[in-house]
């Protein structure tokens, strides 16, 4: 997660925040309710899961892992890399920098190494898959404080000790699926790498993953702080273009967008995807790579008269013990589906206690015990158990400023649709949607602001039309099922 005030002092371009200011979106009008129509052959693709960062200790909480459907996990093994007393050595071979690892894995615990082995056999027995990152780049290979800016001649120094790294790990019985190469370069909180040297590092991980049997870890990429925050997007996704991006195996982002903006609706969300997309037609306009939210929540704390603490500021008693919170990560998770994400990966399960800030969605109390937060329930009941590789719906049926917003996610195999839907205003809202035939409701659940939980949302269905009628502040999954008899199932005539 990045530490965002420590950079900002730095933007003080009056150009650059007048550009944002102009990015908020007007007023929501009032509007009558509309029909949406969905239509099955306009996809964005597969959805491919819904993930979250844990620290490795998390996987004490056995119960979160399964109630939360997780098909990812983002994490980092190891010590502090960047704070031991012996430095990570420049200019070393592979087989140097893999026996620096390997002399320094367990840093101030002696059981490290044992607990990265536990919780990868903790998260193979499940299925659950594991982006690696390392979120702090050294700090003797920056040029300074202010800047973060990685000195170039150490890039290939940090490729070699990515690769020996996996090495270690692999040779130690733990399997990694996916690497992000740095955690949010655009920035200076972790180390900054501008666009030419997170070019070199991902063509120099990619050729020394091949060379050293790693090629099955596969590089996402760019995963900057933003979708498009200050501008700082454009020179990377330029850069990739030049023929970088055949070196990734999928586009990865952040969406911290929302941190100048405390009151931002999901319509400003919706709109900053767009140069991130712009950005990717021109690598990859057959879209044959996936993309993956690898860290995202909300920073917006106003809601209303309703103003809560933010997360970066207060480890508890913050923002995401809020109702509200749920509404708008949950609103966000829609949006990101719908424009274009097949995969999300929320940014912390838990709050550690050694951390200052307070992003988790569960609040440990004792080892074996933690509290869920409404984010919790809301993920649990809405996002979990969503069929994986179920086509992604285009968003065709509404405007990115309507009171309910809406994904849909259609199973092939079965010709069942899955729907969620939020209604994120503080008044009542109805939709009714064109359904692509005829569907009975096999299941349906609502949560409402007060956290209530029911297996009966306010719906009618009437053969091909669906009509949905969400009190404010409120969340619904809805599980459809055609009434067309599939020919294999007719009766010999």
């Amino acid at each position: 997660m990045p530490h965002h005030n420590l950079f900002l002092f730095v933007i003080l371009f009056f150009g650059i925040i007048g550009s944002i200011i102009a990015q908020l979106p007007e007023a929501l009008p009032d509007k009558a309710p509309q029909q949406a129509k969905i239509v099955l052959e306009q996809t964005h693709g597969p959805y491919l899961g819904f993930g979250i960062g844990i620290h490795p200790g998390d996987v004490i909480y056995e119960t979160a892992f399964e109630e939360l459907d997780l098909e990812f996990v983002r994490l980092e093994f190891g010590p502090l890399w960047y704070d031991l007393d012996e430095l990570i050595p420049a200019d070393a071979s592979l087989d140097e920098l893999y026996s620096f690892i390997a002399a320094n894995y367990n840093g101030d615990a002696y059981n490290r190494l044992e607990g990265a082995q536990y919780t990868y056999r903790f998260l193979n027995d499940r299925d659950i898959k594991i982006v690696l990152i390392h979120f702090e780049l050294p700090y003797h290979w920056r040029r300074d404080k202010a800047t973060g800016l990685i000195e170039p001649q150490y890039i290939d120094d940090l490729a070699r000790f990515y690769t020996a790294h996996l090495r270690f790990l692999r040779d130690n019985g733990v399997h990694i699926d996916y690497i992000e190469l740095a955690n949010e370069p655009d920035g200076n909180w972790n180390g900054h790498l501008p666009p030419e040297s997170y070019v070199s590092l991902l063509k120099q991980c990619d050729h020394l993953f091949e060379a050293n049997d790693l090629g099955h870890v596969q590089i996402l990429g760019p995963g900057l702080a933003f979708l498009n925050l200050y501008n700082r997007l454009p020179p990377y996704m330029d850069a990739l273009a030049l023929g970088a991006h055949v070196h990734l195996d999928g586009w990865s982002t952040h969406t911290w967008d929302e941190v100048e903006f405390p009151e931002a609706r999901p319509e400003y969300t919706f709109g900053v995807w767009q140069p991130f997309l712009n950005g990717i037609k021109e690598s990859d306009p057959l879209r044959r790579k996936p993309i993956l939210v690898t860290e995202y929540g909300s920073d917006v704390t106003r809601f209303g008269d309703r103003i809560y603490t933010s997360p970066r500021d207060q480890f508890t008693e913050n923002l995401t013990d809020s109702w509200d919170y749920a509404i708008r990560v949950v609103a966000n998770s829609i949006t990101h589906l719908n424009r274009g994400a097949n995969a999300l990966i929320l940014y912390r399960l838990s709050n550690a206690h050694w951390q200052k800030t307070g992003w988790g969605i569960i609040q440990p109390e004792t080892p074996e015990r933690y509290r869920k937060k409404p984010i919790y329930q809301a993920i649990y009941k809405l996002l979990s158990d969503l069929p994986l590789g179920a086509q992604i719906l285009q968003p065709n049926w509404y405007t990115h400023d309507d009171p309910i917003l809406l994904a849909v996610f259609h199973d092939e195999a079965s010709q069942q649709l899955s729907l969620i839907a939020i209604n994120w205003t503080d008044t009542d809202q109805s939709q009714t949607i064109q359904l692509p035939g005829a569907y009975r409701a096999v299941e349906n659940r609502q949560l409402d602001a007060e956290g209530f939980i029911t297996d009966e949302a306010n719906i009618s269905l009437d053969d091909d039309q669906l009509t949905l009628n969400l009190p404010a502040n409120s969340m619904c999954r809805i599980e459809l099922e055609t009434n067309q008899t599939k020919p294999s199932d007719s009766p010999d005539s």
